[in-house]
């Protein structure tokens, strides 16, 4: 079983710029997040910069089923944060994954 391998958490996925980890709770309907992007520095440091500090965005958002999906979500972050296609492609998969575990049912509501 790949799953059982992977030491990733349903939530948080690697992409081409950045790290994606998604956090929330289902409140009234509509699914509060937070995700923590990393940007993804392959060891490269700027000067004078600790290893370990990396470059960290923190966004809060509501996810609303009635009118958003992962896709317009990925889309909008991706505008606002200029991330690559790879990376927002990657960001609405994870969001998707995240949505279906937390809010399950989510898709057969059309």
């Amino acid at each position: 079983d790949v799953d059982a391998a992977a030491p990733i958490t349903v939530g948080k996925l690697r992409g081409e710029d950045y790290e994606f980890e998604f956090g929330g709770k289902v409140k009234e309907g509509k699914m509060h997040f937070r995700l923590v992007m990393t940007r993804a520095a392959d060891g490269a440091t700027t000067e004078g910069a600790h290893p370990t500090e990396s470059k960290r965005t923190t966004i809060d958002f509501v996810f609303d089923p009635e009118v958003d999906t992962a896709e317009t979500l990925a889309v909008e972050i991706s505008e606002t944060f200029n991330l690559s296609p790879t990376d927002t492609e990657i960001c609405a998969a994870a969001l998707r994954e995240w949505l279906a575990k937390e809010m399950p049912g989510l898709g057969d509501a059309e």
